[in-house]
């Protein structure tokens, strides 16, 4: 290209030229403000965007409920809650299943319920979906229900070959090539279905309970799958789950669905820091008639999560501790610690106060 024949002029957009000038050069248009780079930066890094997105089925049964939720390029970000809180419709109004009442839905800036049929297919392209049950053919071989979606868009045999192969050896199936659905456990069907999610190169994934008709511990190891893939694939995953363990083992960020609406959502260290998560159904659960004082739930963060803590309560306060139960964890790298103590009544003051000031959060525990 040749020097441009005008020289740069800046015009003013109201706001003030250092800030938010246009640099018009050679009859092309640049933003040369902070605001542009800041915009670019941000275009680049959300893959998905829910802006109040609302639902309402025939009948008036509000599925969503002025959703807002913004997913971020290459996070794995969960959407947790009970049955019935719309999670499954959030999922499908993403990929264009379900289009929403009114709010708007984009993927990679461009807005799911304008798309053209043509286009919509080219968007569908991008999103591999796994779902709960596997969905396999059974009167068909893994490679054949693997090479389904590529045989849907006539690519040439050759080319199918290749990209089935790859991505098998991928999931850890190359040896099950020929095997059939019958002749599979449920972590390897699992595993058969991931594979035919991906073979199309889709830049997200969604996940529908995608464990929950597993062992635990077969669901974990499908989980650590997915995030070794999602690194290597560069994929971006939304997921969603009523388990806060699938939650804890993988994601990034959560949010929290209950009746259509976000309850609150963020970065997932973050909310198992907050009091967010424990409203959810948790693991802390006592026998009844164990609990004969007060009972406190303690959370510990960071270097807390290691520190002897109670050890120093009991001998600096000289109160008699009883731990109930408790455990540590690794969430996002972050060590949490969760811990159930017994206390006498008259010490709960005195205990709540310590605990405190060394950044130990307290509740009452019922049980």
């Amino acid at each position: 290209m040749g020097a441009p024949t005008t020289a740069p002029q800046y015009v003013g957009t109201g706001r003030g030229k250092g800030r938010e000038a246009l640099l018009k050069q050679g009859g092309n248009t640049y933003t040369t403000s902070l605001q542009f780079f800041a915009r670019i930066f941000y275009l680049e890094k959300e893959m998905i965007k829910l802006n109040h997105v609302t639902k309402i089925f025939p009948g008036g049964v509000k599925a969503l409920d002025d959703v807002t939720l913004h997913v971020e390029k290459g996070s794995i970000y969960g959407i947790v809650g009970l049955s019935g809180a719309g999670k499954s419709t959030l999922l499908r109004c993403i990929n264009g299943l379900e289009v929403p009442t009114s709010g708007e839905v984009l993927v990679e800036e461009k807005e799911v319920n304008t798309l053209s049929k043509v286009e919509l297919q080219q968007l569908r392209r991008k999103i591999g979906m796994l779902f709960q049950n596997f969905n396999l053919f059974l009167a068909r071989d893994v490679y054949h229900n693997v090479a389904y979606p590529l045989t849907l868009d006539k690519l040439p045999k050759k080319e199918i070959k290749q990209k089935v192969l790859e991505i098998l050896e991928l999931v850890g199936l190359s040896d099950k090539v020929h095997a059939y659905p019958s002749q599979l456990s449920g972590g390897q069907k699992q595993r058969v279905a991931l594979a035919r999610a991906l073979v199309s190169s889709p830049k997200i994934l969604l996940l529908d309970e995608a464990t929950s008709a597993l062992d635990p511990e077969t669901g974990e190891r499908i989980l650590k799958l997915i995030e070794e893939i999602k690194d290597q694939l560069d994929l971006t995953v939304v997921l969603i789950t009523h388990d806060l363990s699938v939650v804890k083992s993988i994601c990034t960020d959560v949010a929290i669905l209950g009746h259509g609406q976000v309850q609150d959502q963020g970065r997932i260290a973050h909310m198992f820091r907050s009091s967010s998560l424990r409203d959810l159904p948790s693991d802390l659960v006592l026998p009844q008639g164990v609990l004969k004082k007060r009972g406190l739930a303690l959370s510990f963060h960071h270097a807390t999560a290691t520190e002897p803590i109670i050890s120093q309560l009991i001998r600096e306060e000289q109160v008699d501790i009883n731990i109930l139960l408790g455990k540590i964890e690794y969430i996002a790298g972050e060590s949490m610690g969760s811990l159930v103590i017994e206390v006498e009544f008259e010490d709960e003051e005195k205990v709540r106060r310590f605990l405190k000031e060394r950044g130990v959060e307290v509740e009452v525990f019922y049980g």
